[in-house]
């Protein structure tokens, strides 16, 4: 009775474990059922037989160890196709196996995103391990020779499943048993790589060139027909887009190699070439390559990542290797409503926009599917509230950006005012030194008898101005860290640490075209923005009011227990239900009008934006052309102190010499202290005047 026991639990047990190992047998049949493959379906067929005989053979063989030893590899083949197919709800073939050993590196970081599928795939290793080295064996009273040939059984499948494979040139292994496909696989990747066969991606051999852009966007829509998304005017789907036709570069009709999304997506993140797409794809370097090589930070948005039921929530042929190469992964979950999915991804890609660093991002959104039927909201009223709710909302975000950016620049000019009175503060010093040796010159030559008492008190009127400035700049700098600190937030009698105005301006950083500037700041400015988002809040408006003209359709329902105070008369229940239809006749005109005000309070809107674009525009150009001077008064004010310096050199030299008056020396010494002044004040106004260029171009850096 044991053993009969034992033999159920081992059959049931192993049955579990292939079919749970096991995904699209069922869907593969019917495939080469319709499609009248008959040949293929006799093969596949042939195989399964096979490899369930061979299945059976181990399983059930009367040697213990024979079972353990066939138990470990199958066991681990069908939880390693358990637990792919978890994380890419996708079978894995030969290519997958040779690109998982290549990326073996990146094994820590996709197991941070895979996690989730360790532990079901954990489970099914114990479970098939069970049920392969579990008793009863038969056939112990067979021959010698009868149970060698059931001990190699699963060599035949194994064998059998590589040369399909061989045959097909690297397929042919689809929803083939999981207990022996991915051994052949293995297998046969191990030739490969030993062989020196498997085709590894090609490095970038293109030299990066200087940086034009400081971020770049790959939007990748889903399902949108070309005239969904013209740019010609009068477009009925896309009428924004057309309206902003100036501002798009339309590269015209595409190709794609396959015929579905899915493979778009890959070849266009592989740099497929049409020339020789199917080695390329498997040997060009990925987009990914391409965008660290050219220096930028790698982002990928997945707003379809929700539609997937795998945990990886992988999709369009992403491996773990590859999604674990990317610096920063963004998958949209399930629980965001789908015509909210292209709003998330838009604020995703604004906020990695936003860090200031030069970054890629790939984006796949959830897609237009025009019409848009599924997953829509409901009525217009309902849609145009919302999205006028969420442009405010944007707006009042926007401002608070702006908000931040002003106070930005108020502790950037507070700070390089510090450092300017600082620095003067030193060239001060340097003038009351400086005016210290000429008074000691005049003093020797007028004891010598070479000079008169008048050049000694000239000398000590020179020193005591030079001192007075020192005083006078020394008094400055309190007042200048107070401010600093108060523009910082903190108490102005905090004592705040800065360093020194630097020596070497940056001037070759700075780029020659203001059109850059300009497109970053028509672009990024944030009051810019705040004013788009509430001229497209007005734009809503009108279309929630416009929904006033139709009929409206209301249900409402109640329920509610009376409970008397006499028991035996029991509980009364009251049921309400109510169904209303409001049919605007007349109004007096009020949605009319309402409408009339609420387009032109929509024209109004626009018409600040186009006038703050303008005004944004013009501030950029001056604030370029005012870093321009800036640059070129720092260049003349390093050649004025350096003549300056000569000329100095030269009276005093001439004065103690005595071939040189006290007017002359003064004279040098002033131009001198003048020049080292300038000096000082075209350095801060070049920070000065940088700091504004950012904010006016509106992000915090920059672009290189």
């Amino acid at each position: 009775m044991r053993r009969i026991l034992l033999l159920l639990a081992k059959a049931a047990l192993l049955l579990f474990v292939v079919v749970a190992t096991n995904h699209g047998l069922l869907a593969r049949i019917e495939l080469l059922v319709v499609d009248r493959r008959l040949v293929t379906l006799v093969v596949f067929c042939a195989l399964w037989l096979c490899a369930l005989a061979a299945l059976l053979a181990a399983a059930f063989h009367p040697m213990w160890k024979v079972r353990l030893a066939w138990a470990v590899p199958l066991g681990a083949a069908g939880a390693a196709a358990f637990g792919y197919y978890a994380v890419q709800h996708a079978e894995f073939f030969v290519f997958d196996v040779l690109n998982l050993w290549a990326a073996r590196h990146e094994a820590g970081r996709a197991l941070d995103y895979f996690s989730d599928a360790v532990v079901p795939t954990l489970l099914v290793l114990v479970l098939g391990l069970v049920a392969l080295a579990m008793p009863p064996g038969f056939g112990g009273q067979a021959r010698r020779p009868l149970r060698l040939a059931l001990g190699l059984a699963p060599v035949l499948p194994i064998v059998l499943i590589a040369l399909v494979v061989l045959h097909r040139e690297g397929k042919g292994s689809e929803a083939l048993p999981k207990q022996f496909s991915p051994v052949s696989l293995a297998a046969l990747a191990a030739y490969k790589l030993h062989a020196g066969t498997f085709a590894v991606r090609d490095p970038v051999r293109m030299p990066p060139g200087p940086p034009r852009v400081r971020a770049l966007v790959v939007m990748v829509d889903e399902s949108v027909r070309a005239d969904a998304v013209s740019l010609e005017p009068g477009n009925p789907y896309t009428p924004e887009m057309a309206s902003q036709r100036h501002r798009w570069v339309d590269f015209g009709p595409a190709v794609s190699g396959g015929n579905c999304s899915n493979i778009s997506n890959a070849l266009l993140r592989f740099m497929a070439r049409p020339s020789e797409l199917a080695r390329s794809v498997i040997t060009s370097p990925t987009v990914w390559h391409y965008a660290r090589a050219a220096g930028f930070r790698t982002v990928y948005i997945d707003a379809q990542a929700g539609f997937i039921g795998s945990y990886g929530r992988l999709q369009n042929y992403m491996t773990p290797a590859e999604a674990a190469s990317i610096d920063r992964l963004h998958k949209l979950d399930a629980g965001i409503p789908s015509h909210q999915l292209d709003d998330e991804l838009v604020r995703i890609a604004l906020d990695e926009l936003a860090r200031g660093d030069r970054v890629f991002i790939y984006a796949n959104k959830s897609g237009a599917h025009f019409p848009y039927e599924k997953g829509a909201p409901g009525g217009k009223e309902n849609d145009a509230r919302v999205a006028g709710a969420l442009q405010t909302l944007a707006a009042t975000n926007w401002t608070h950006n702006a908000a931040i950016q002003n106070v930005v620049l108020q502790v950037e000019q507070a700070y390089v005012q510090y450092l300017n009175v600082k620095a003067l503060l030193e060239v001060q010093k340097v003038t009351v030194d400086t005016a210290k040796v000429s008074l000691d010159a005049a003093q020797t030559r007028e004891k010598a008898g070479l000079a008169t008492v008048a050049d000694v008190l000239q000398a000590k009127t020179a020193l005591s101005q030079a001192q007075l400035n020192y005083v006078s700049y020394a008094g400055q700098i309190n007042t200048v860290a107070g401010a600093l600190a108060t523009a910082m937030g903190l108490p102005a009698n905090l004592a705040v640490g800065v360093g020194l105005l630097p020596e070497d301006v940056p001037l070759q950083e700075i780029g020659e075209n203001v059109e850059q500037y300009i497109h970053q700041a028509v672009e990024f400015r944030p009051d810019l923005a705040a004013a788009r988002s509430r001229a497209e809040s007005t734009r809503q408006r009108v279309t929630e009011i416009r929904s006033d003209f139709f009929p409206t359709l209301g249900l409402s329902a109640g329920y509610g227990r009376i409970y008397f105070i006499r028991p035996e008369s029991g509980p009364g229940a009251n049921v309400l239900g109510t169904l209303t239809l409001n049919v605007p006749i007349f109004n007096g005109l009020t949605t009319v009008y309402s409408v009339r005000q609420a387009e032109v309070s929509s024209r109004d809107a626009q018409v600040q934006v186009d006038n703050l674009e303008q005004q944004v525009v013009l501030q950029v150009w001056n604030s370029f052309y005012t870093l321009k001077t800036a640059s070129q008064q720092v260049l003349s004010a390093r050649d004025l102190v350096a003549s300056a310096q000569q000329s100095q050199d030269v009276a005093l030299g001439r004065y103690k010499a005595g071939v040189g008056n006290i007017l002359d020396l003064l004279a040098a010494q002033n131009s001198l202290a003048n020049a080292r002044a300038q000096d000082v004040q075209a350095r801060s106004a070049w920070f000065l005047a940088l700091a504004q260029l950012a904010h006016d171009t509106g992000i915090l850096r920059l672009p290189e």
